[in-house]
């Protein structure tokens, strides 16, 4: 290799350090699955990225259904001061107080044969690049709970499954197509980040 591309190459990577900087200043935090009916670790993580404007979000589930449909929803206590055991531990009691909200984190799919969902998605704050009214308003302050919920069998009707992978209870209860159980969607796994 030449003196003069080794010096492009290097300056490229610089660049590309350089940009990606920002992202990793924050450094990533990590939790365990817990499932959700228990409380016990499962196998699988979720990590976060806080920045000012954003929380990047990347999800690696192992023990799903496979061929179910799935979603993952940041809970969201902008405050936590404000939950009952604050400063640290919101919890389901806190589900109204103010600075919460309920998300939908962008990430979902289909578990594949061996019951593992990858993902990778960013909750914008408010205010930041594509706001979500009355979402996530202190990215770095913020407590925030994933929930895992399944929702079923993946449907063969394209419309069903879109609604399965993207929205709350989709094709679950009332929007569940006529060959599919009442009430197939259910809170499978949970990963809780505190401030």
């Amino acid at each position: 290799m030449t003196n003069r591309r080794l010096v492009i190459m290097l300056a490229v990577v610089a660049m590309m350090l350089g940009a990606m900087a920002p992202a990793l200043a924050g450094g990533r935090d990590k939790s365990g699955m817990i499932d959700f009916a228990t409380g016990e670790g499962v196998q699988g993580h979720m990590s976060i990225a806080r920045a000012s404007d954003s929380v990047d979000v990347a999800a690696h589930l192992r023990n799903l259904n496979a061929g179910h449909a799935f979603t993952i929803w940041a809970v969201v206590w902008n405050d936590p001061s404000n939950c009952v055991n604050g400063p640290v531990g919101c919890d389901e009691s806190d589900l109204g107080v103010d600075d919460n909200v309920v998300i939908w984190s962008g990430i979902g799919g289909v578990a594949n044969g061996g019951g593992n969902l990858n993902g990778r998605a960013t909750l914008p704050a408010e205010g930041g690049e594509g706001p979500i009214p009355g979402g996530v308003t202190d990215a770095e302050g913020a407590e925030i709970h994933f929930v895992v919920q399944d929702h079923g069998p993946a449907s063969d009707d394209s419309a069903t499954l879109l609604a399965q992978t993207t929205t709350f209870e989709g094709g679950c209860g009332d929007g569940a197509p006529p060959t599919a159980p009442p009430d197939t969607c259910v809170d499978v796994q949970a990963a809780v980040f505190l401030p």
